[in-house]
């Protein structure tokens, strides 16, 4: 599993930043950084184990944390096939967002697969 760090900026195009770029703006505090790489780790591995028993491989993802009023880290983003990428375990069809970008087709019906298999509908 790698972390990569990003900061949330539209006109900047999200660029990549590092913890000690993230420590000298002030944005998070070591312990902070912690609580967030322990907060990704551990989405990433139930994600990982859950859609492997629906035949779906967790490719990568992006996950946006914030911090509430009081401080507390939060997750502060969905989950879902837009900020993913979910490919079948066995025939490796991109099941998210790719197939827009990429001009595959079929974008409603990787969704539709996709909630399929999470509620087993």
């Amino acid at each position: 599993t790698v972390l990569e760090y990003c900061y949330k900026d539209d006109a900047l195009g999200d660029p990549m930043v590092n913890e000690y770029h993230i420590a000298a703006m002030g944005w998070a505090s070591d312990e902070e950084m912690r609580t967030i790489a322990d907060y990704a780790l551990r989405i990433n591995d139930f994600l990982c184990s859950h859609l492997k028993g629906v035949n779906v491989d967790l490719i990568d993802f992006k996950l946006v944390f914030g911090r509430l009023p009081d401080g507390t880290i939060i997750l502060a983003d969905e989950i879902s096939p837009d900020t993913c990428r979910f490919w079948d375990s066995t025939t490796h069809e991109k099941l998210d967002k790719d197939r827009f970008r990429r001009d595959m087709g079929g974008v409603e019906g990787a969704y539709q697969e996709m909630m399929k298999r999470l509620l087993g509908a």
